[in-house]
Protein backbone atom coordinates (compact mmCIF):
# COMPACT_ATOMS: atom_id res chain seq x y z
CA UNK A 1 0.00 0.00 0.00
CA UNK A 2 1.45 3.29 -0.91
CA UNK A 3 -0.10 5.52 1.79
CA UNK A 4 -3.11 6.70 3.02
CA UNK A 5 -4.76 9.95 1.55
CA UNK A 6 -8.21 11.61 3.32
CA UNK A 7 -10.30 13.00 0.80
CA UNK A 8 -12.96 15.90 2.38
CA UNK A 9 -15.62 16.71 -0.45
CA UNK A 10 -19.50 17.09 -0.35
CA UNK A 11 -19.76 16.09 -4.06
CA UNK A 12 -20.16 12.39 -4.18
CA UNK A 13 -19.02 12.16 -7.81
CA UNK A 14 -15.62 13.90 -7.05
CA UNK A 15 -15.32 11.94 -3.87
CA UNK A 16 -15.89 8.61 -6.18
CA UNK A 17 -13.29 9.93 -9.05
CA UNK A 18 -10.58 10.40 -6.41
CA UNK A 19 -11.41 7.22 -4.26
CA UNK A 20 -10.73 5.54 -7.71
CA UNK A 21 -7.85 6.99 -9.06
CA UNK A 22 -6.43 7.06 -5.92
CA UNK A 23 -6.81 3.13 -5.01
CA UNK A 24 -5.64 2.34 -8.65
CA UNK A 25 -2.49 3.89 -7.71
CA UNK A 26 -2.51 2.01 -4.48
CA UNK A 27 -3.27 4.42 -1.70
CA UNK A 28 -5.82 3.56 0.91
CA UNK A 29 -8.86 5.74 0.63
CA UNK A 30 -10.75 7.46 3.68
CA UNK A 31 -13.69 9.43 2.87
CA UNK A 32 -15.44 12.42 4.32
CA UNK A 33 -18.63 14.68 3.25
CA UNK A 34 -18.49 17.34 5.44
CA UNK A 35 -15.46 19.32 7.13
CA UNK A 36 -16.45 18.21 11.00
CA UNK A 37 -16.43 14.92 9.72
CA UNK A 38 -13.02 15.06 7.77
CA UNK A 39 -11.68 16.80 11.18
CA UNK A 40 -11.94 13.68 12.56
CA UNK A 41 -11.12 10.93 10.10
CA UNK A 42 -7.87 13.36 10.46
CA UNK A 43 -7.31 12.76 13.78
CA UNK A 44 -8.45 8.79 13.78
CA UNK A 45 -7.01 7.57 11.03
CA UNK A 46 -3.75 9.17 10.53
CA UNK A 47 -3.40 10.25 6.54
CA UNK A 48 -0.18 10.38 5.07
CA UNK A 49 -2.50 13.30 3.16
CA UNK A 50 -5.49 14.82 2.53
CA UNK A 51 -7.00 16.61 -0.23
CA UNK A 52 -9.36 19.23 1.10
CA UNK A 53 -12.46 20.78 -0.84
CA UNK A 54 -12.07 24.66 0.41
CA UNK A 55 -16.44 24.53 0.13
CA UNK A 56 -17.45 21.87 2.73
CA UNK A 57 -20.01 21.94 4.57
CA UNK A 58 -19.85 22.31 8.80
CA UNK A 59 -16.28 23.73 8.80
CA UNK A 60 -15.13 24.85 5.45
CA UNK A 61 -11.93 23.72 4.11
CA UNK A 62 -10.09 26.83 5.72
CA UNK A 63 -11.29 25.80 9.16
CA UNK A 64 -10.26 22.35 8.87
CA UNK A 65 -7.18 23.25 7.72
CA UNK A 66 -6.33 25.81 10.57
CA UNK A 67 -7.58 23.40 12.87
CA UNK A 68 -5.07 20.03 11.83
CA UNK A 69 -2.19 22.67 11.67
CA UNK A 70 -3.16 23.74 15.09
CA UNK A 71 -3.52 20.14 16.32
CA UNK A 72 -0.47 19.09 14.85
CA UNK A 73 2.03 21.11 16.93
CA UNK A 74 4.91 19.37 15.89
CA UNK A 75 4.08 15.94 16.51
CA UNK A 76 3.79 15.24 12.45
CA UNK A 77 3.26 16.84 9.97
CA UNK A 78 0.56 15.82 6.91
CA UNK A 79 0.48 17.52 3.76
CA UNK A 80 -3.05 19.26 3.14
CA UNK A 81 -4.07 20.16 -1.00
CA UNK A 82 -6.91 22.27 -0.89
CA UNK A 83 -9.33 21.50 -4.25
CA UNK A 84 -11.62 24.85 -5.26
Amino acid sequence: MAGKVLVVDDDASVQRLLQFTLEHEGYEVVVASDGADGLRRWQQDAPSLVLLDVGVSQLDGYEVATRIRAEESGRRHTPIIMLT
